[in-house]
């Protein structure tokens, strides 16, 4: 069963800052090029780079994932969107220390986090916060409507417990 997060990631506030944000947000070697990674701002210690397990221990303590993600930036959208896989969480933990280094910037998470074989189901929340605290925090349960041509989510419907529908939604 693949358990994974699909994430949204949107930035707000003054232009400069923002721009900031982006440039420093960028990571480009010889083995990955990508527009966010984790690595640029909470960097792991070169000491467990020999010692994988405890590699992993670190990821999950300090980014809340295993590993770091690549991410596509959107200019329109001040946005990055990315798919966190293995644990299928959002990457919380980071991103609100990653936000504590810009003040002046706030952050929305929006994320569809999947457990199902069908990977029609899942939970959707939407996370804002500001220098490293939330400012709000909504989640619940929803069935997917995707694009039968490429499968990218175009719109929900809320889950009741029972599993009835009570409202539904565009992304």
């Amino acid at each position: 069963m693949m358990i994974y997060c699909e994430n949204l990631l949107r930035l707000d506030g003054k232009e400069a800052e923002i721009q900031r944000f982006v440039g420093q947000a960028k990571r480009k070697n010889e083995e990955i090029e990508t527009d966010f990674s984790f690595q640029k701002f909470l960097p792991v210690p070169e000491y467990l780079e020999s010692d994988p397990i405890q590699e992993e221990r670190w990821w999950i303590d300090n980014w809340g994932i295993w590993g770091d993600v690549e991410a596509l930036y959107d200019e329109q959208r001040q946005a990055y969107q990315f798919t966190v896989e293995d644990n299928g969480e959002p990457p919380i933990r980071g991103l609100f220390a990653i936000s504590k280094r810009f003040p002046y910037i706030r952050f929305t998470l929006e994320y569809y986090k999947f457990q199902d074989e069908k990977n029609d189901l899942a939970t959707r929340g939407r996370i804002e916060f500001q220098n490293g605290e939330p400012l709000s925090e909504k989640e619940c349960r929803v069935q997917v409507i995707r694009c039968q041509c490429c499968r990218s989510i175009k719109s929900y419907k809320r889950i009741k417990q029972s599993g009835n529908s009570i409202d539904a939604g565009r992304v």
